[in-house]
């Protein structure tokens, strides 16, 4: 616990940084699914 608060309190740029990206990466993630379930649904209505 201690050596990641450490880490967080040198590296604050670098900590938000990764973070943004995972998140955005999450985002990407979920939209590419979401897509791909509403594909499969039109699929079965046509």
């Amino acid at each position: 616990m201690n050596l990641f608060q450490i880490n967080i309190k040198g590296n604050k740029k670098e900590f938000y940084a990764s973070v943004k990206l995972l998140s955005y990466r999450t985002f990407v993630f979920s939209k590419q699914i979401f897509n791909k379930s509403l594909n499969k649904r039109r699929d079965k209505n046509a």
